[in-house]
C-alpha cells in the first residue's frame, strides 16, 4: 500500500520526492493514508496547484504534527517553496467535503 500511495501522491505531487526514501513521509501523506482508500486518493490526481484555501485547516490537523514541521518545511518556514506532494490532494478533498 505504501508503495502505490507513493506512486499515486509523492511522485506525482511532489517536488521533494526521491526515490529510496520511502520511510520519510509527510503529515499529509500519513493523513490521506489513514483516512483514505487508495482508489478514492487515485481519482483526485489532478494538474493544477493548490491555491492555499484550506491552508489554515491543513497548517493545524496536518502540519503541525508533522515530523518536518517546521524546521525542515520550507513551505511552512515561509521561504520561496511549494508545500508537499500530499497537500494539493488534501486540499482537494476538502473542498469537496471529503
Amino acid at each position: 500500500m505504501k508503495e502505490t500511495a507513493e506512486r499515486l501522491i509523492c511522485s506525482r505531487h511532489c517536488v521533494f520526492y526521491k526515490e529510496g526514501k520511502e520511510v520519510l513521509l509527510c503529515g499529509t501523506v500519513r493523513y490521506l493514508l489513514s483516512r483514505y482508500t487508495l482508489e478514492v486518493i487515485e481519482a483526485l490526481q489532478t494538474a493544477e496547484g493548490p491555491d492555499h484555501t484550506e491552508d489554515e485547516w491543513i497548517k493545524k490537523e496536518i502540519c503541525e504534527q508533522c515530523e518536518f514541521f517546521p524546521e525542515e518545511c520550507g513551505f511552512r518556514m515561509g521561504l520561496d517553496s511549494p508545500p508537499c506532494g500530499g497537500y494539493l490532494l488534501v486540499e482537494v478533498l476538502r473542498k469537496k467535503g471529503l
